[in-house]
């Protein structure tokens, strides 16, 4: 096995699971006892980091990977070259991606559920990330 190409679909369970998450956030600050100043603050961070991420989430449509650990993601229609870093895992129902493009300096993530792309792209992913 050389590389594997693959299609990213969106996936309303990682989307949904994330808005949940942020939810149960919002109503822990909602009981905590906070100024009002404070506890809108937090709320407004909360809300613009799961937007944030939900946009992250999105934004992926497309994956190359080869045996060289180089990686290419598409991200708003443009492929973006990189490589694979240490700190990537795999398991059955989800494989986490990490990656810097080749101008970066910071390591991004890519979050991979099995609705996501087909079942025989996934097992490459994870056998070339396991194994290389």
């Amino acid at each position: 096995m050389e590389s594997v190409t693959c299609e990213i679909k969106y996936s309303g369970a990682a989307i949904g699971a994330l808005l949940a998450a942020a939810a149960a956030t919002e109503g822990l600050l909602v009981a905590l006892p906070l100024a009002g100043g404070v506890k809108a603050a937090s709320m407004a961070y909360v809300f613009l980091q799961a937007a944030r991420a939900c946009d992250a989430l999105l934004s992926v449509s497309g994956l190359r990977l080869d045996v060289e650990r180089r990686v290419e993601v598409r991200i708003r229609g443009r492929w973006r070259p990189g490589v694979v870093r240490e700190g990537s895992f795999v398991l059955p129902w989800l494989t986490a991606l990490r990656w810097r493009s080749e101008r970066g300096r910071y390591d991004r993530t890519v979050l991979l559920l099995p609705a996501m792309a087909s079942a025989e792209s996934l097992r490459k992913i994870r056998v070339l990330l396991r194994f290389t």
